[in-house]
């Protein structure tokens, strides 16, 4: 589900201030660190490309 994914993105940046900063810095492979921690949180049963857009727009959006 896009919308549950979406929170648990949300908590995980919430939670890792120390690496949204570095995203946010311009390092972008700190990306696979946020994909990482919502395949956890959802045991793996997250779809990969749609894990990977969501947490992507959401440190984009912490970017602006």
């Amino acid at each position: 589900d896009v919308d549950e994914c979406r929170v648990l993105v949300q908590n995980a940046i919430r939670n890792n201030p120390k690496q949204v900063k570095k995203y946010v810095d311009g390092n972008k492979r700190i990306l696979g660190f946020f994909i990482g921690e919502l395949m956890k949180a959802t045991r793996g049963r997250a779809n990969p490309k749609l894990a990977n857009r969501i947490v992507a727009e959401e440190l984009d959006r912490l970017s602006e």
